[in-house]
């Protein structure tokens, strides 16, 4: 009986052995499966970030595409409006040729103004006395203007254009010094 016993014990000892290495197994197993849970999750968060980057990247891509075309069609906007500014409107009274390519000349730029709103390119054309903002507009010149404030536009030069609020290019403008 006490052989049985010890047989007993032994064959218990050595099941408690094997439970403890299980256990021991078992707790490893969810240690690396935690692990494991936690780089799945970045590695898809990572995914989902680089996504949402090259979708980014595509849409300021195809919204700024038309950046050096808009720069070549803005030199034709500015000579229509060359064009129709500087022809005197006494003229225009006395010479229905002249009117009518003025007309023309007004709706192609019109046109043109149409289409540049559609994509996002807007005229910059600051005002005599508005405030110099170096991000909108590039001084070519200072004068002393006593009827303005310091740092003024006093007058422009040349246009400036933005595309989607970007500026690609300032507007040449004259602005009043002290």
């Amino acid at each position: 009986m006490d052989k049985k016993k010890t047989e007993i014990n032994k064959d218990i000892k050595n099941l408690q052995e094997e439970l403890d290495q299980a256990l021991l197994s078992y707790a490893k197993s969810e240690e690396e499966v935690a692990k494991l849970k936690e780089q799945i999750l970045r590695v898809a968060a990572e995914g989902e970030n680089f996504r949402k980057r090259c979708a980014k990247q595509t849409e300021e891509a195809s919204k700024f595409a038309v950046n050096n075309f808009a720069k070549d069609l803005i030199d034709v906007l500015e000579n229509l409006y060359l064009a129709t500014d500087n022809i005197p409107k006494e003229d225009l009274e006395n010479d229905s040729a002249l009117a009518n390519i003025f007309k023309g000349v007004e709706m192609t730029k019109t046109t043109l103004l149409n289409i540049f709103d559609k994509h996002g390119i807007k005229r910059i054309f600051p005002e005599v006395g508005e405030a110099f903002d170096h991000n909108l507009h590039q001084a070519v010149a200072h004068i002393e203007d006593p009827n303005l404030n310091e740092n003024s536009v006093v007058s422009v030069m040349r246009a400036g254009y933005s595309l989607h609020n970007r500026l690609i290019k300032p507007a040449m403008v004259v602005v009043s010094k002290a």
